[in-house]
């Protein structure tokens, strides 16, 4: 979705390191320049950042300065979300919760809004992922209460695994690997998404009158992408035009070579790397996870 011309996202990490205007002339023209600018400054620093993250953390979450980032920075003045303190969240999920979204959705509609304001000439139709808000779909909607959902169902045996190596390697970057004990880990992610999941289907319920969900299987993704995407402008409303469809295609081409060429390589080009994970890694049984999640796959997976 992030190459529909008819859209704008996170794409450029240069607004999350500098979101705000430097200049005081609020002409369009001055504004695109400046918005230039800071573009242009911020790649320096993007590319170092990127270096000191490492191999590993790009291969478990691939991050690049012109693709879709995710909302966690731009939430994170009242959610538990900055990247130094994001992997203790699991093993606090209850008491997190209880505490709700406070006022975060609400600067987030603020800080969208000064990005439409600074780039007249970019839709202002804007694309929003992140899949720490599932566990906060009752104040999203209550903030963004005309926006569509759009849910992507992947089988819990991935992505409970999945979402324990992201954790894992985002507490490698302020935590000595060795330190880390994966089980314990798994535990609490377990938990975590089975409190998210039970919390997002709460508000889906809640709101079954006003919400627009479009449910989406992550197979069909991985099998019929440019279909999938299709699908989702038919049920949101969004145009799907032949320009759209090219430009889907060329990052779908670009978006396998990139990958190809990472698990080859690596993204520093000196070491081979593959993103590879496991429930058995993290103390963590399958047949236990299918059964809990019995239901769910069956109608979702």
């Amino acid at each position: 979705l992030e190459v529909s011309p008819y859209i704008s996202s996170l794409r450029m990490i240069a607004y999350k390191l500098s979101p705000l205007p430097t200049t005081h002339d609020e002409s369009p023209l001055a504004q695109r320049s400046n918005r230039q600018k800071r573009y242009n400054g911020r790649l320096n620093e993007y590319y170092f950042k990127k270096r000191l993250a490492g191999d590993y953390f790009q291969a478990v979450h691939r991050v690049e300065y012109d693709l879709s980032e995710e909302c966690l920075t731009f939430c994170s003045m009242e959610l538990p979300w900055n990247i130094l303190d994001l992997h203790f969240t699991p093993c606090s999920a209850e008491k997190l919760f209880e505490l709700g979204a406070g006022r975060s959705y609400e600067f987030y509609l603020r800080f969208l809004q000064v990005l439409t304001w600074q780039a007249p000439e970019l839709p202002s139709t804007w694309m929003l992922k992140c899949p720490w808000h599932l566990a906060y779909l009752d104040d999203l909607h209550t903030t963004f209460s005309d926006s569509p959902f759009i849910w992507t169902h992947r089988n819990p045996l991935e992505c409970i695994s999945s979402s324990c190596s992201l954790f894992f390697a985002i507490a490698s970057q302020v935590m000595d690997p060795w330190t880390i004990d994966k089980k314990v880990l798994g535990r609490n992610v377990a938990k975590y998404a089975r409190l998210s999941f039970d919390r997002a289907f709460a508000a889906v319920e809640k709101h079954k009158d006003t919400v627009k969900v479009v449910h989406v299987k992550y197979t069909d993704i991985v099998k019929d992408p440019i279909k999938v995407c299709k699908d989702i402008c038919c049920a949101t409303g969004l145009p799907f035009s032949s320009e759209y469809e090219s430009l889907l295609n060329e990052h779908i081409a670009q978006s396998h070579a990139k990958r190809k060429k990472q698990s080859r390589s690596g993204i520093s080009g000196k070491v081979g790397i593959t993103h590879c994970y496991s429930l058995e890694e993290y103390g963590l049984n399958a047949d236990e996870i299918s059964a809990d999640y019995k239901s769910y796959i069956e109608k979702y997976c």
